[in-house]
């Protein structure tokens, strides 16, 4: 029968399991996505017609400022 010594970790081991179990429990919050305040409050008065048009009318915007670059920007 052979007894198992449980091996000192050192200072940098002990650190680095402890950063990564950190690591893990910041990850686990995050994979949650969660609706901020404002986004829900705002989701109940704009009505969806309105929100599609607002987010077509970014998007036309945003790809002009990408196509068309600093000129654009400038103006």
């Amino acid at each position: 029968m052979e007894i198992q010594k449980k091996e000192k970790k050192t200072p940098w081991e002990k650190e680095w399991e402890e950063l990564c179990k950190r690591e893990q429990r910041f990850l686990a919050r995050r994979r949650e996505k969660k609706d901020a305040f404002l986004s829900r409050k705002l989701e109940e008065k704009v009505p969806q017609r309105l929100q599609e048009r607002l987010d077509a009318t970014f998007f036309r915007a945003f790809r002009m400022i990408f196509e068309k670059g600093t000129p654009v920007i400038e103006k």
